[in-house]
């Protein structure tokens, strides 16, 4: 299963969303899971899924926004050992949901798990160049910011429990996240 994680933004408010409109490449037919989350007024948090069990290829994955985005973070995690059936990871991937606030931790909701070897992951990205902080027990898999315009992303999973609330904290509590798990 390949979970590909993207970032992205507008200039400013009044001009068209700017989302990913496509993942391609590595030889997976990638799939967006839910809708684009917007958070502040211009930037969008999104997940692809994809899976392939043999044919995967290396090489550079493209991704196609409807516009020029301001400036785009993306992060790809590969999983093994999942439940593989339905289609380009259907299967594995039972739920997702969203949020976006100006908190700090912002906790995203998920329901009760249907199996206990379930496990949750989760994207959150930041209108600012803060550093992000996952909770206890998840592993960061990815990190990253830049500056001008700022913005950071974070992603981690927990390996070992079925939390319900995945959340991220931030060293600045005045800027908009956005996030899906």
């Amino acid at each position: 299963l390949y979970l590909c994680f993207t970032n992205s933004a507008k200039a400013s408010s009044g001009d068209p969303d700017i989302v990913v409109t496509s993942v391609s490449g590595g030889g997976i037919t990638w799939v967006q899971i839910g809708s684009a989350q917007v958070y502040g007024s211009n930037r969008f948090v999104q997940v692809f899924r994809g899976m392939v069990t043999s044919g995967a290829t290396t090489g550079a994955l493209t991704i196609t926004c409807n516009g020029t985005s301001l400036h785009m973070n993306a992060a790809v995690v590969e999983f093994t050992g999942m439940d593989p059936s339905g289609t380009n990871g259907s299967g594995a991937v039972v739920q997702a949901a969203s949020a976006a606030a100006n908190v700090s931790p912002l906790s995203i909701t998920l329901a009760a798990f249907g199996n206990a070897a379930n496990r949750p992951i989760i994207w959150q990205a930041k209108k600012s160049a803060s550093v992000a902080v996952a909770e206890s027990g998840y592993t960061v898999l990815d990190q990253g910011s830049q500056a001008s315009p700022n913005g950071s992303s974070l992603v981690a999973w927990h390996n070992s429990a079925t939390d319900t609330s995945p959340s991220v904290s931030w060293s600045d509590t005045g800027k908009d996240a956005g996030g899906i798990a």
